[in-house]
């Protein structure tokens, strides 16, 4: 399986030309199946490690909530305000922060990325929650 590192030779190749890296999907991990598989914002990680400048387009970014906001509207109607979304997501750094950053009540999925170290624990999705100062409107497990 291709590691972020694997790409090291490449970004250093891409630094002489002076370009910036654009990372739609700041996620670091992803599920795939039962296994975690590297996302862009690992690769944006790196990238930016290595001295480049990285663009970050996607999740917890306000632009993403207003695109997403706007379709939702055209979809309904009508527009919707906050209290009548609620944003789903297993990524305490992207998906949760970015609601909270809309004002916006989520819905944490706890068997995603953080399963391991939350095998479905009230407390510890609580600790992790207020570790990263964030906090959702509920969890659950997945939405199987």
């Amino acid at each position: 399986m291709e590691e972020p590192e694997d790409y090291r030779s490449l970004f250093e190749d891409l630094l002489k030309l002076e370009l910036p890296g654009i990372c739609a999907n700041p996620d670091i991990v992803a599920e795939q199946g039962n296994n975690l598989v590297w996302c862009g914002g690992a690769l944006a990680k790196l990238y930016k490690e290595t001295g480049g400048r990285v663009i970050i387009a996607g999740k917890p970014f306000h632009p993403v909530y207003d695109m997403a906001h706007a379709e939702l509207n055209v979809h309904a109607g009508i527009a919707l305000a906050n209290t009548g979304i609620l944003p789903i997501g297993d990524g305490l750094p992207t998906d949760i922060k970015g609601a909270k950053a809309q004002r916006i009540s989520a819905l944490f999925l706890t068997e995603g990325i953080h399963a391991a170290d939350l095998a479905g624990d009230a407390q510890a999705v609580e600790s992790m929650h207020k570790a990263e100062g964030l906090q959702s409107h509920c969890f659950m497990g997945c939405l199987s």
